[in-house]
């Protein structure tokens, strides 16, 4: 009965493989990092549906009364988990749920028992299950070390759903962590007005051992919970001599917001104070608190020369009364350079116009009419002033909003979730991305333009391929067009075979990092590593069996042929250049602005590109010197460190990759290089302060300075002080630290005036410093040093979030070196970046098709043999002679090349050589591209060496060597037969005699599949199964499996097909007609 019970398992765990296969795809679909490889498998067998598995599996064990071996659910969703189970007989217990960063929602992650242990027939199973919420903890711990930026606010978000869970370790970050663990905590606090969080604000505010910052953003903290019980505390903090001017500040600021009245004859006595902006603070906080202050300073401070004084006086005259301040008011926001003073003077007016409103259904008229006209930063206050003063059906207006396909949809969502009037929970990708058409256009147009380009770049420079660039798609030969459509296929979604849209993600890749995008809590793999694993388990492959010219069939999982597969990795390479992807930073939604200005560029592209095929402009290779272009404008620092990644062989697994692969014939090499060239390109060397502001004007703010102000220590490197700040360079100064009435935050000034934001509560930040990487400096660091002034300082890599700046908002006014550029952002990435991709392009594709050249010595042609056909379907039989022949393969990519024994003339041959230097050979026969014997960038010339035949001399027979053979030498080697009549085999002869050897295993041709047990070309089912029974048991390949599988299923017979290779060369026998 053991045995039976045994054998009845084994043939389960077999038909479960057939099920595996079909319930799988669910899951392979939406994890793409282990996607390719099992994709290229995909076309080699036809699945079995998952209610047809089910019934399998239900006959096997519905007699089964005995322990069953337990399948392995490991990586299944948690139905299709739980529907194996059921049928064959288990019980499944609650799941317990962990956390992962590179696993999907709702998939197993292990099991208990495990897979392959028997139990009993109605035993109970437990599966772990995926789940991308992280511990509450560790949400925390998160959130403490993000500096900004999109991520921060969707942590926020998360945090604002889990209160309950998060609250505990947000107070124990205030009392025991670090001094911005301590400012990113208050930061959420402001975000999230949680009563329970008072007390701890209070302390904090008070400790004067606390860093300034920290003491400023438990203060704004207070503010927003808007409780005067904490008035008399923070009046107090105000009138000590020992708190800081910024400090003092900010409680003037939230002592008018909490309401608190007793305070006003000191706010008085503030309006005289030597510090400008305390005298603006100060009038502003009498007038919130109904006592008009001093009107005529506030009027005249509008003249002032900084925009920071300017902003904050239109945000006072907001309350102050009188047509004259309207009009100047009006004034601002027509006419003042700066765009935050009009920003700000905008919603002075809209605050003026609402306090004349009584009913909430006015104010809610005129703040839906001002969204209109609205920029991201007013928004904000708009969304808020709505929920604060427009009751119910504000509330309802703030949620249809936030439901809305509208430009502050998501601005809606957030403030809901942080108001606590939303019961979703916060979801962070747009459901509607995988049909985006905009996207699908990005394929079109752009990844197709940079690869046509490539094409024809590398065609200038030796590649035979059909076509000129002018011509059109139309117009090209195949291998273009496909490599064309590759380009733009890599992008597009497709329809898996369980019927899900796939979308391929690994697009990215930060050499800082060695990690691709995070969408959402779920880590993909890189563009690197999708870039091998197509050139080795596809793109190699198709080459070899002359799978040249395929389409892509994405329903069977299909990516293509070998030209299609070249455009798909063409496809990563040129991802490279966009920003977001060589941050690794994930443009779900919303998308990427960059991306989407160049794919509707038009002729601006074209004449960008159009330099690039000049004579005088070559061909990048990976080994390449780095090209002067790479390095024009950045400052000698940036230009420093860019040279040692490329010159360095770092390979770390959660750390900074440099180019291992770069002289290496591999296909990794190039997107390092361009990976490292874009990272530096689009980031920028620099230091910013939080500056406490304590200098008498109290206006400047600056936040850089020429020249570092010590040194930045850092694990890899120490940049000593003085050295160039880029940042303060690009923006010639116009960095600044802002303490304002209700936030404290970061901003750029760009040369046409538009500001940009880091830091800033209820917003997205603009831009902000680099992931953290190991403390190294290309990364950021937070400092604070040591003085008595406790300023503290952010140093590293800066970059610019292309997701939320528009094309002509960023108007650079120098390049990082100084120099003059007064250039948008974006055509300055573009100007340098694009033109590289081009170049390195054409050199991977040239990798792809490397040139060997067949030559004889002679003009007497002679008849070669390859093992295969090239990239271009050309051999593998061909003849020639001096004139010679090309011939393209992809880098390390094996391939044989035979000569014949003689020439057409009967020359005998006689030995090769390569590019002049004699090479050795077995009986005519080199290995090239080999590790041994690669072929080289620029191609090789092999000339096969033939004795040369004199006139009168005797001409052996073709096929035959000089001398007769004598009997039982052999049979002659080399294209020709027997003559007719003259050295066939005689009966009896070929037959073994004593002492000869059977023929060893292997030896004879391939004609029957392995599982074929009685060689009658016919696969029947306990035949498959056998054989899959050795494949669970480690005996049999599984490709060789599936092929059977697939033969079985499909009816049976079968034929073997001689010049593909296994196991694809055993195809269905055609159907006999009656």
């Amino acid at each position: 009965m053991k045995n039976s019970i045994e054998k009845k398992s084994k043939v389960f765990i077999v038909i479960y493989f057939f099920f595996l296969i079909s319930t799988s795809f669910s899951f392979a679909s939406g994890n793409t990092q282990n996607d390719n490889t099992y994709r290229s498998k995909q076309n080699q067998f036809i699945v079995l549906s998952q209610a047809k598995a089910n019934q399998i599996v239900h006959d096997i064990t519905s007699s089964v009364a005995e322990n069953l071996f337990v399948p392995d659910l490991v990586g299944m969703t948690l139905d299709n988990a739980t529907a194996v189970l059921s049928n064959v007989g288990f019980v499944v217990s609650a799941p317990v749920f962990d956390y992962s960063e590179s696993v999907p929602e709702g998939i197993v992650l292990c099991q208990s028992p495990t897979a392959g242990t028997q139990e009993s027939y109605g035993g109970t199973i437990t599966l772990t299950i995926s789940t991308n919420q992280l511990p509450a903890k560790d949400l925390v711990c998160a959130m403490a070390s993000m500096t900004g930026g999109r991520e921060l606010q969707e942590a926020f978000q998360r945090a604002a759903q889990r209160k309950s869970e998060v609250l505990p370790f947000v107070f124990e970050m205030l009392r025991d962590g670090a001094w911005f663990e301590k400012h990113m905590m208050t930061k959420l606090l402001r975000c999230c007005s949680w009563s329970e969080a008072g007390p701890e604000l209070v302390r904090i505010a008070c400790t004067e051992s606390e860093h300034w910052l920290v003491r400023e953003g438990a203060l704004y903290a207070l503010a927003e919970l808007g409780s005067q019980e904490y008035g008399a505390v923070i009046h107090g903090i105000l009138l000590d001599p020992d708190t800081p001017l910024c400090v003092r500040r900010v409680a003037v600021a939230t002592l008018a917001r909490l309401g608190y009245r007793p305070a006003v004859k000191d706010l008085w006595s503030l309006t005289v104070d030597k510090d400008d902006r305390m005298k603006i603070f100060a009038n502003r906080a009498l007038l919130e608190l109904g006592v008009t202050g001093d009107i005529d300073f506030l009027l005249n401070a509008l003249e002032n020369e900084s925009p920071v004084i300017r902003e904050e006086v239109c945000g006072a005259l907001a309350l102050a009364p009188g047509n004259d301040v309207s009009n100047r008011l009006s004034a601002m926001e027509a006419g003042d350079t700066n765009a935050s003073v009009r920003s700000a003077a905008f919603e002075a007016l809209l605050y003026r116009n609402l306090k004349a409103l009584k009913s909430e259904e006015g104010k809610l008229s005129l703040l839906k009419a001002s969204l209109d006209t609205a920029n991201r930063q007013t928004a904000s206050w708009i969304v808020r002033r709505i929920l604060a003063e427009c009751g119910e059906e504000g509330l309802a207006f703030v949620r249809e909003l936030a439901s809305q396909n509208h430009p502050f949809n998501e601005l809606a969502a957030m403030i809901l979730v942080f108001a606590g009037k939303s019961s979703q929970k916060p979801e962070f990708e747009n459901s509607e991305y995988e049909s985006n058409e905009a996207d699908e256009k990005h394929g079109e147009y752009t990844h197709t333009t940079f690869a046509d380009y490539a094409v024809a770049k590398a065609k200038a420079w030796g590649l035979p391929v059909e076509g000129n660039l002018g011509d059109g798609v139309s117009g090209w030969g195949m291998a273009w067009q496909r490599l064309h459509e590759g380009a733009a296929q890599e992008d597009e979604s497709f329809l898996s075979v369980s019927g899900e849209i796939v979308r391929q993600r690994e697009h990215a890749y930060n050499p800082t990092t060695n990690k691709g995008f995070n969408v959402v809590g779920i880590q993909f793999g890189t563009a690197r590593d999708r870039a091998l694993s197509i050139w080795n388990d596809s793109l190699l492959g198709a080459y070899s069996t002359g799978d040249l010219y395929s389409e892509e069939v994405g329903a069977s999982g299909k990516i293509g042929g070998a030209w299609q597969l070249l455009g798909r990795i063409s496809h990563l390479l040129q991802d490279m250049t966009a920003p977001l992807h060589g941050l690794a930073i994930q443009h779900v939604y919303p998308s990427c602005k960059f991306e989407n200005a160049w794919k509707t560029s038009g002729q601006k592209l074209i004449t960008l590109l159009d330099p690039t095929l000049s004579d005088s402009i070559g061909i990048l290779y990976s080994e390449s010197e780095l090209p002067e272009e790479a390095l024009t404008g950045l400052d000698d620092f940036s230009r420093t460190r860019l040279a040692y990644w490329l010159n360095s062989n770092a390979e770390n697994t959660n750390g900074p990759v440099g180019c291992p692969n770069r002289f290496k014939d591999d296909v990794r090499g190039y997107i390092e290089v361009l990976a490292w060239i874009s990272y530096f390109r689009t980031t920028v060397w620099g230091e910013v302060w939080f500056n406490k502001d304590e200098s008498s004007s109290g206006s400047t703010g600056n936040a850089t300075s020429s020249g570092l102000l010590e040194d930045a220590v850092f694990s890899d490197i120490t940049v000593p002080a003085g050295t160039p700040n880029g940042l303060h360079a690009m923006f010639a100064g116009k960095v600044k630290w802002r303490d304002t009435w209700n936030d404290n935050y970061f901003t750029l000034e760009c040369a046409n005036g538009n500001i940009l934001y880091w830091m800033k509560t209820f917003n997205i930040d603009d831009w902000g410093a680099c992931d953290w990487v190991s403390n190294r400096c290309e990364g950021y660091k937070l400092d604070r040093r040591d003085h008595d002034d406790q300023d503290a300082r952010t140093v590293g890599r800066f970059w610019l979030d292309t997701r939320e700046i528009d094309p002509g908002q960023a108007l650079l006014e120098r390049h990082p070196d100084g120099t003059d550029l007064g250039k948008d952002m974006y055509d300055y990435y573009a100007d340098t970046l694009f033109p590289l991709t081009v170049r390195y392009n054409a050199g991977l594709i040239h990798l792809a098709n490397r040139r060997v050249t067949i030559k004889t010595r002679t003009s007497t042609p002679a008849r070669f043999e390859w093992s295969r056909s090239d990239n271009f379907g050309k051999g593998p039989i061909f003849e020639t002679s001096s004139a010679g022949s090309d011939f393209f393969f992809a880098a390390k990519s094996n391939v044989t090349l035979t000569a014949p024994l003689s020439d057409v003339v009967g020359g005998l041959f006689t030995g090769w050589e390569k590019n002049g230097i004699p090479i050795d050979s077995t009986k005519g026969e080199i290995t090239i591209n080999s590790s041994d014997n690669p072929i080289s960038i620029g191609g090789d010339t092999y000339i096969a060496l033939f004795e040369e035949v004199t006139e009168g001399e005797d001409v052996p027979e073709e096929g035959e060597s000089e001398g007769e053979l004598s009997e039982g030498e052999g049979e002659i080697e080399g294209e020709g037969g027997y003559p007719e009549g003259e050295g066939e085999p005689q009966e009896g002869e070929g037959e073994l005699t004593e002492g000869e050897e059977e023929p060893q295993e292997g030896e004879e041709e391939t004609l029957f599949h392995p599982a074929d047990i009685d060689k009658d070309f016919q696969i029947l089912i306990n035949e498959a199964i056998t054989y899959l029974v050795g494949w669970q048991q480690g005996n049999n390949p599984i490709g060789y499996a599936v092929r059977a599988a697939y033969l079985w299923q499909n009816g049976q017979a079968y034929m073997y097909k001689p010049d593909v290779e296994p196991p694809l060369c055993w195809i269905l026998a055609p159907v006999a007609q009656p």
